[in-house]
């Protein structure tokens, strides 16, 4: 929800300094918005300050370790040397026990082959304990009649019957005298004598426990029902509607379909265990197949509402539909009204489609009706269209070899991309690979269900080349549907458009297009992995089983995804919550950094590609102009170096500024001694031998002048002995470790705030050397990655980049020496105008090349944004610094509002959820 909360007081003053301006989604603390008012209703102008109500981005967690179980465990050891600490593996410990405790366990196990009640009387009293179950908990041996009438309500456990000289396992049917009666819960039908089993039928009846060779008696009663019904009424599915001899307890199928889910077991192995635990009775006389086919079916029919009408109340969903359909996702009719349309916010009612395709092995979907869709394809044939993109041709790349005697060659399929629910009848087979006209049927099959909307997203992995005459397909094949084709947004899911080119990579962009949130286009990878695994079996199937299968499978990847909805998108919303003030407060301090101006300048900017001169244009894209735009930059340091302001021009204050040269000069001195040693270059020794000389001379000009300046200090000079001018102590204000008892001693009271303040000029001097040196490094990096071929090429790309990292380094040092003399001179550390360099900050969002996956979580460090409020670039800063300027603002603005969309969008989205479940 967007508000428009009153300032805070506290921050009124601090307010007052930052320059706003206009922004077109009007929902952040710095900008300005337009609004109306007044009781005529007439349009005005205002400006208002707008926040979200971010003023403090959240505090990090600081993260305490913990001691880890195995570290406390008994018997654990643990040898320190030096600082390494050695600990006992966690497996092996938990493990030990009992390793130690075989002989015992293994007592245990055989125990349980042997009785010793065996033999004895029974205690019903008439015969000896001769049977025992194992199926049952703790249950002691029996004699034959007594366990046949213990187990009326378990006809499927086994009975281990002792033979002298171990147990054999038998059908408790073997038993005298035992049969199961159906009818009367469990107790013989009245019309059935008590010693008279004529009528009992032999009954394969197969359960958890295995397959049993049975005998079932069924009810005569009048009114007692089909056989087949009393079957069901027992739970037990008949294996066939006639005369049945064969069932199946619902226990056992509702075990297999479990299992068939989760981990894609085969009907084949299934029965073959059941076969091991049975005696090896034969599994082809068993038709499983059959049945569990017809029971998956029977499931989703009771699941999914239809056996109680649910189209009644959803009239405008596909009727008899058995897909669980997504909760948040808009739909018309069933979590949101006509009315609700009418929102301002569009992404609030986005629709998410994505197609995605796989090969046969990889098969699986909820498929349209056979006959439709075979008549599409005789009538839609095949349309050949030329890539447009070279980088990714998922259509013309693939092999055809692979398809060869294959009537079924995969399936397209449409889902969520938010959310990742298959969706009813938007998978489809395919016929010798992908081709536009099966994924344009699978995509008419879901617009279906979203033709009341009028703003709608598609991603796909070569929507760069299928979107271009996609309208003229939908008007020759799907008329109905053009309108809605044509309002399509196309885009490629974030992790596919890496392998297209640059241009693809501007114009199809999750990233940098309006309403989409944090939204990947990549779930539907997800559920092919998942899929997967079914498609051992599902190969061999004929196609209606195979459609049942697969849509049995999806439909339960859909189950699982509702039950874990409101748990996803909480997750979310707490991520989405948490990142944007971050978000906020970077793209807040790049604007006051650049200023009003520019920012102004930028807003006019249109944000959608524009072609011309043979290229995509885009302001998220960098696009180099001169060659020397990068020896510039590094150029423009040296200017800033050099110069000496108006407010300097006191002799104390030309003084103090010779003297903080000299000290920068001693740091290159030491920074080039320091090279050499690492690098051993000869040319260091050359530069640091001119630069010496040159050195030595220019202190012993400045002494003359710390003489009449500084005459207390004249004493410490002279005692001094160093073997190099860069070793050398100047005695600036500065160079006095005590600080102000130091300063009074030296009478340096008056000089201390002076070079205070210069060195604070030079901070921020060589904080902006860092930002140059790092946007040089960054755009070094990008060009050799793009442009460097060969081992030639590469070598000299590298040896340019080594000398950009050099000047990085060096700035940083400055910087960071310059912060301790800051320190050294009076300012707190904890003082926000100079912050600690860390080496994590010294990094940008390449700006060269296209968004990155992943940048969208990424905050640019402290430094883009650091300096005085509203203040102006310069003027004369050249193409390069402004135009990367501009991509980094715009790219922070774009991953702002991504994220302002995706918090709001989960807002409604839980909405819209809450809705379908009451």
């Amino acid at each position: 929800m967007i508000s428009s909360p009153t300032k805070k007081k506290g921050k009124a003053k601090e307010t007052a300094k930052i320059q706003t301006f206009n922004d077109k989604y009007a929902r952040t603390g710095t900008f300005t918005s337009m609004s109306s008012g007044g009781s005529s209703g007439a349009s005005k102008t205002k400006t208002s300050s707008i926040n979200l109500g971010y003023d403090q981005p959240s505090k990090k967690l600081k993260l305490v370790e913990q001691d880890r179980p195995e570290e406390s465990m008994p018997g654990s050891q643990s040898k320190e040397s030096g600082n390494i600490k050695s600990r006992s593996q966690a497996a092996s410990v938990l493990i030990k026990p009992f390793q130690d405790a075989f002989p015992r366990l293994l007592d245990h196990l055989l125990a349980t082959e042997v009785d010793d009640q065996i033999g004895s009387t029974c205690d019903c009293g008439e015969a000896s304990r001769i049977i025992k179950c194992l199926d049952c908990f703790m249950s002691p041996s029996t004699c034959q009649a007594c366990f046949a009438s213990a187990h009326i309500h378990n006809p499927t456990h086994w009975a281990e019957r002792w033979n002298g000289h171990f147990f054999v396992r038998h059908d408790i049917s073997q038993l005298d005298g035992y049969v199961i009666s159906l009818g009367h819960s469990g107790a013989r039908c009245p019309k059935h004598p008590v010693d008279n089993n004529s009528k009992a039928v032999k009954f394969t009846l197969c359960d958890r426990t295995g397959i049993h060779e049975t005998k079932v008696l069924f009810c005569d009663c009048i009114g007692g029902g089909h056989p087949t019904d009393q079957l069901m009424s027992a739970a037990i599915f008949p294996g066939s509607m006639g005369s049945p001899i064969t069932g199946f307890t619902f226990n056992l199928l509702k075990d297999f379909h479990l299992q068939a889910l989760t981990s894609k077991k085969t009907a084949y192995n299934f029965v073959a265990a059941l076969r091991r635990r049975s005696n090896n009775a034969d599994p082809t006389k068993v038709p499983f197949l059959r049945v569990i086919r017809v029971f998956k079916v029977l499931t989703m029919l009771k699941r999914s509402g239809q056996a109680h009408g649910i189209d009644a109340h959803f009239p405008l969903r596909p009727p008899g539909s058995i897909i669980v359909p997504c909760f948040a996702c808009p739909e018309v009719g069933l979590n949101m009204s006509f009315d609700d349309q009418e929102i301002d916010e569009e992404f609030r009612w986005t629709f998410w489609p994505s197609t995605d395709d796989v090969s046969l092995t990889e098969g699986r979907g909820i498929f349209p009706a056979k006959d439709s869709y075979q008549a599409y394809l005789k009538h839609a044939g095949i349309s050949p269209e030329k890539s447009t993109c070279a980088k990714l041709n998922a259509v013309d790349m693939q092999n055809k070899l692979k398809f060869r005697g294959c009537t079924i060659t995969g399936v397209v399929s449409v889902n969520c991309a938010r959310h990742n629910f298959f969706w009813h009848g938007s998978t489809v087979d395919l016929q010798l690979g992908e081709k536009y006209s099966n994924t344009d049927y699978a995509l008419a099959q879901s617009l279906y269900l979203a033709n009341q909307l009028w703003w709608i997203l598609l991603t796909y992995d070569i929507n760069c080349q299928y979107g271009i005459n996609l309208v003229e397909r939908f008007r020759k094949s799907f008329p109905g549907l053009v309108g809605t084709a044509e309002k399509l947004v196309l885009l490629v899911g974030k992790m596919h458009l890496r392998g297209h080119k640059e241009d693809c990579q501007y114009r199809f962009s999750l990233n940098y297009t309006d309403c989409c949130g944090h939204t990947a286009g990549e779930a539907i990878e997800g559920s092919w992995a998942e899929a997967k695994q079914a498609g051992t079996s599902t190969k061999e199937m004929n196609p209606g089983h195979r459609h049942d299968t697969l849509t049995d499978y999806q439909n339960d990847w859909n189950h699982g995804k509702v039950q874990g909805l409101t748990d996803y998108l909480y997750r979310q919303y707490t991520n989405a919550k948490a990142t944007l003030p971050g978000k906020i407060m970077h793209f807040h301090g790049l604007s006051r950094r650049h200023g009003q101006e520019l920012a102004t300048k930028w807003l006019k900017m249109p944000t959608t590609p524009i072609f011309k001169r043979k290229e995509w244009h885009s302001v998220y894209r960098y696009l180099p102009g001169r060659a020397t735009v990068f020896r510039n930059m590094l150029a423009d340091e040296a200017s800033r170096a050099s110069a000496i302001s108006d407010q300097q021009t006191t002799p104390v204050a030309i003084f103090l500024n010779e003297g903080l040269k000299l000290k920068s000069t001693q740091w290159k001195a030491a920074h080039i001694l320091k090279h050499h040693r690492k690098h051993k270059d000869p040319a260091d020794l050359t530069q640091l031998q001119t630069l010496r000389v040159s050195l030595t001379v220019a202190i012993k000009k400045w002494r003359k002048q710390q003489q009449v300046i500084m005459p207390s200090v004249v004493d410490l000079v002279v005692k001094q002995q160093v073997e190099t001018p860069e070793e050398e102590t100047l005695f600036l204000p500065s160079d006095f470790q005590e600080g102000a008892s130091d300063h009074q001693k030296y009478q340096l009271e008056t000089l201390a705030p002076q070079e205070l303040k210069l060195w604070e000029g030079s901070a921020h001097d060589h904080l902006e050397s860092v930002r140059q040196a790092v946007k040089y490094v960054v755009s070094l990096a990008g060009d050799k990655r793009r442009h460097a071929c060969g081992r030639p090429m590469n070598t000299r790309a590298t040896e340019i980049l080594n000398q950009g990292n050099e000047k990085k380094r060096a700035a940083v040092e400055s910087y960071r020496k310059a912060r301790e003399i800051i320190v050294q001179l009076g300012r707190s550390m904890a003082d926000g105008m100079f912050p600690a360099l860390l080496d994590e900050d010294l990094s940008m969002k390449d700006v060269t090349s296209s968004h990155k996956l992943g940048d969208g979580l990424k905050v640019d460090s402290w430094i883009w944004r650091h300096g005085p409020l509203g203040e102006m670039p310069q003027r004369e800063c050249d193409e390069f610094q402004e135009q990367s300027d501009s991509v980094q603002w715009f790219r922070a603005r774009a991953d702002m509002y991504r994220w302002i969309e995706q918090k709001e969008t989960l807002e409604y989205e839980f909405r819209r959820v809450i809705t379908l479940d009451q």
